[in-house]
């Protein structure tokens, strides 16, 4: 798990680096495939909330309530639409805040003391 995070970290620097230093082939496969990393993750962690679902129901019979009657076929209809819908905002606004990094002067580097 350490290693996923450690990950996240290298590719984040590398989009930022190849932006940075006009690398724009090393960019856009970064671009690319943080944009799949981000739809994968989404999809999969949708299907985590059957579990929830689960103990929410648990949770509320014990007290006597209804529980949530969410089926696998609703989790999947919510996954496609929501995983589009990250992945495209990931798409469109990753050179927007490239370019709001850059006019800000975050890549500048600072002078040395």
């Amino acid at each position: 798990m350490l290693r996923l995070f450690q990950l996240i970290s290298e590719t984040d620097d590398l989009l930022e680096r190849s932006f940075h230093e006009g690398r724009w082939r090393t960019f856009i496969r970064a671009w690319l495939s943080c944009t799949v990393a981000i739809i994968v993750a989404c999809f999969v962690t949708t299907f985590l909330a059957i579990p929830a679902v689960l103990v929410i129901n648990a949770i509320a019979f014990v007290f006597g309530g209804h529980g949530i009657s969410w089926s696998f076929y609703d989790l999947w209809n919510f996954a496609w639409p929501f995983t589009s819908i990250v992945g495209l905002l990931s798409l469109i606004f990753t050179i927007p805040a490239m370019l709001l990094k850059k006019f800000s002067g975050e890549f500048t580097p600072s002078p040395s003391l």
